[in-house]
């Protein structure tokens, strides 16, 4: 029975995509995905408690944040120049994923078109997806921080910037080629863009203490 109802509800999931696929939002709706899914509109309202329950598996399962590539790992050991590198590597994937994926593309256009429950549900998703990602790295931070030093900076802001700037130049991208002097089709030109960007990131981490053996701590900021 678990598994019947695991099976149909992948089945509600694709179908919707696919639909999305071929069609857009206005392809989208309950009877739609019932019929493309071969099930009851009744199982859409069990298994999922709504259109809106189904939207929300949608945009999990689509990775609509492009952040399911991220890697904190090298973050998380603490090695030298991990700050810059981890956010720029992770940048640089968030850009390649979303130009590889038409569908997320697409969704991101209508997104700023129109507004209904499925736009709203993606960007609901989109928004829970980025800032895990946003309180992760602030508490490794946070972690980093001495006694006594200012806290670290404002993530939400930093973290705003950076996905807004890689959202806007990849889409931007597909018609044009030179941005503010920069080839936003090269992989050189993304590379400036997401080192940038990885800055940004980088200056909003406490300086993290360099204790010597017969001195107190010095600022000791890991860069390239």
């Amino acid at each position: 029975m678990q598994r019947d109802k695991i099976r149909t509800q992948r089945r509600l999931v694709d179908a919707t995509i696919e639909l999305l696929r071929e069609g857009g939002f206005s392809a989208v709706g309950i009877n739609a995905i019932a019929d493309r899914a071969g099930v009851s509109k009744v199982l859409i309202y069990r298994y999922f408690d709504g259109i809106g329950g189904l939207y929300r598996a949608v945009a999990e399962h689509l990775d609509i944040s492009q952040t399911r590539v991220v890697d904190l790992s090298p973050l998380e050991s603490g090695t030298s120049g991990a700050v810059r590198d981890t956010a720029r590597t992770a940048f640089l994937m968030m850009h390649e994923q979303l130009l590889s994926d038409e569908l997320a593309v697409q969704v991101l256009i209508q997104e700023l078109d129109e507004e209904n429950e499925l736009t709203r549900t993606f960007a609901e998703t989109r928004e829970a997806q980025g800032t895990a990602v946003t309180r992760r790295v602030a508490e490794l931070a946070a972690l980093r921080e001495r006694e006594g030093e200012p806290g670290a900076g404002d993530f939400d802001a930093v973290f705003a910037v950076a996905s807004a700037a890689i959202y806007y130049l990849s889409l931007r991208s597909r018609t044009v080629q030179l941005f503010n002097n920069i080839d936003i089709r090269s992989e050189s030109g993304w590379y400036r863009i997401c080192d940038a960007l990885a800055g940004l990131v980088e200056s909003a981490f406490p300086a993290r203490a360099a204790r010597t053996e017969d001195g107190p701590a010095t600022n000791d900021r890991e860069g390239p």
